[in-house]
């Protein structure tokens, strides 16, 4: 009796490991893992492919497109749609794009108050293409000003400015174009013209130079939006560089 019942402990210890070795190798197999010569498991090891719909549209750029948020342009739910837009097209400084966004006054607070004067600081550390400013507030032009005292009095990159809130011969002199509106001007507009005018001022060699300040403002608008010459109230004067957007 004792005899039988070890045959038969045996036979199924043989058919228990016999099934433990087969499953062993089973998932060796499916998990593409494999033994080296001295017996340890060796990693074939596959590089990391996106899913569809997941492939990056964007790639490294040493230079930035700086967009600056200022009034009627600052609040959380156009900003966040533009930061979305950006990172998904041309990538966020921060991450190694294109653009790099700043919020005013968020991004200019020292001390509890919100100084357009620190732009210089807060684009120091990068190499820009070209700067787009929404709403520029006061003292806009002397910051710009101070910026193209750095590089000896000249424009170092092509300045668009969009329905500035800034002295306007001083943020024409500082400016490459400015625009006023001529109209109502939607937000998926106004996203669209942004979206148009990183692209133009990123394809740009910096300055503006070869074509007239009305054809740069046409290509950078895109052919969706018209414009026309703005003409000063007070002198009559029209400036080369000043239009209304329709």
């Amino acid at each position: 009796m004792f005899r039988l019942d070890f045959k038969k402990y045996v036979f199924l210890s043989f058919l228990s490991l016999s099934f433990f070795s087969c499953e062993r190798q089973n998932f060796i197999e499916d998990t593409a893992l494999k033994l080296n010569a001295e017996g340890a498991i060796q990693l074939d090891v596959q590089p990391y492919s996106k899913a569809e719909g997941e492939e990056q549209k964007w790639h490294f750029a040493e230079k930035k497109i700086c967009v600056i948020f200022g009034y009627n342009y600052n609040n959380d739910e156009f900003v966040n749609e533009a930061l979305s837009l950006f990172s998904r097209e041309y990538g966020l400084a921060e991450d190694g794009g294109l653009v790099l966004p700043l919020v005013y006054p968020k991004d200019f607070l020292h001390s509890g108050r919100a100084r357009i004067s620190s732009l210089k600081d807060l684009v120091s550390d990068y190499m820009l293409d070209g700067m787009i400013i929404l709403g520029a507030p006061e003292a806009t032009h002397r910051a710009l000003g101070v910026i193209e005292d750095e590089f000896g009095g000249k424009k170092p990159y092509p300045v668009a400015s969009f329905f500035p809130q800034d002295d306007m011969l001083g943020i024409e002199s500082t400016c490459d174009l400015v625009f006023e509106k001529g109209g109502d001007i939607s937000k998926d507009d106004m996203l669209s013209i942004l979206m148009s005018c990183v692209e133009y001022l990123s394809s740009c060699a910096a300055p503006l130079e070869r074509l007239s300040e009305i054809e740069h403002a046409k290509l950078l608008l895109g052919e969706k939006h018209t414009i026309k010459r703005y003409i000063d109230n007070d002198t009559g004067l029209v400036p080369e560089n000043h239009f209304i957007l329709e």
